[in-house]
């Protein structure tokens, strides 16, 4: 028998506490509204809000939620951590999420799915074009893979809305409710957004102002693989991005010459110019941009792990 399921929708409002800071700079880069679901179940009645603040690492704002307890209920579900995972037969309602200013890219937007609905999650980079998620052939219920953290729910019948900003997103956790039809069982979460934004710029100038240079904490940090630098520049210019070690000895160069305004990101393998792996440890990434005899630069740190 299936499990009768009550989903009231109520608005958070504006989650001043979710507010996501520079590791250099302690001013607010933004603020972020978003809606979160309280789910009550006949059969037990128990609920579930979200999110809550997890702020142990200031430099890594985690939203975390509290699942269903009950008979047959799942781990929450985790696509950040798990990437690729499938989600089995959601019904719900996707409210609007808006991360603005320095981003990766990632949207999110309106939707509505259910078991007797045809739905499929979305991968957005710009908000208005939209790639599918990878979903099986004739599956009995909507599936969702999520092979990438960046993702969107297809607009339906309402506009992009904008909701708010916060700086860079690095990933996502995505809100579902999972159902496994067959065992009566309900797995409830909320949508998770891991964001941060750690500037850290050396010089500026009128000409060139601080809120449109802009050099990124590299992620994942600390790495032990590869690792990714994102910067924005607001005008086209001659760049340099290098690597250093603590005694200032340049690793190598990842990247070296014009570049146009806009979002970049530099991908750094844990190897010096040679080809050789480098020792773990702590390393420095220093970003150079001229434009027009106009000199800006910026330096962060990061650390390769064994």
């Amino acid at each position: 028998m299936k499990m009768n399921l009550m989903v009231s929708l109520f608005l958070w409002g504006l989650l001043s506490s979710a507010v996501i800071h520079s590791q250099t700079n302690i001013a607010p880069l933004g603020t972020a509204y978003t809606w979160a679901h309280n789910l009550e179940a006949n059969a037990d009645s128990n609920k579930v809000a979200c999110p809550e603040l997890n702020d142990e690492d200031p430099d890594s704002v985690i939203w975390l939620s509290r699942g269903l307890t009950g008979e047959g209920i799942d781990d929450i579900i985790n696509a950040w951590q798990a990437a690729g995972v499938v989600w089995e037969s959601a019904r719900e309602i996707v409210d609007v999420v808006y991360i603005n200013g320095p981003y990766d890219g990632t949207v999110y937007a309106n939707g509505a799915f259910s078991k007797e609905e045809s739905f499929r999650l979305q991968i957005s980079r710009n908000g208005t074009t939209w790639e599918d998620s990878e979903i099986p052939a004739d599956p009995e219920y909507p599936y969702f893979d999520f092979n990438d953290a960046a993702w969107g729910a297809l607009v339906t019948d309402q506009p992009f809305s904008f909701k708010g900003e916060i700086g860079m997103v690095m990933g996502v956790r995505v809100a579902g409710i999972v159902h496994n039809w067959e065992a009566g069982s309900w797995n409830a979460s909320c949508r998770q957004i891991m964001a941060t934004s750690n500037e850290a710029v050396v010089k500026n100038t009128d000409e060139f102002p601080i809120s449109q240079f802009v050099l990124y904490q590299n992620y994942p940090n600390p790495f032990n693989g590869g690792t990714l630098i994102h910067y924005n520049l607001a005008q086209a210019g001659t760049m340099t991005l290098r690597i250093f070690n603590l005694t200032g000895q340049a690793m190598t160069t990842l990247v070296n010459g014009e570049q146009s305004a806009g979002l970049h990101s530099a991908a750094w393998a844990g190897r010096d110019e040679t080809g050789a792996k480098v020792p773990a440890g702590v390393y420095f990434y220093r970003l150079e941009v001229t434009i027009q005899d106009n000199k800006v630069s910026a330096v962060n740190k990061m650390t390769r792990l064994p």
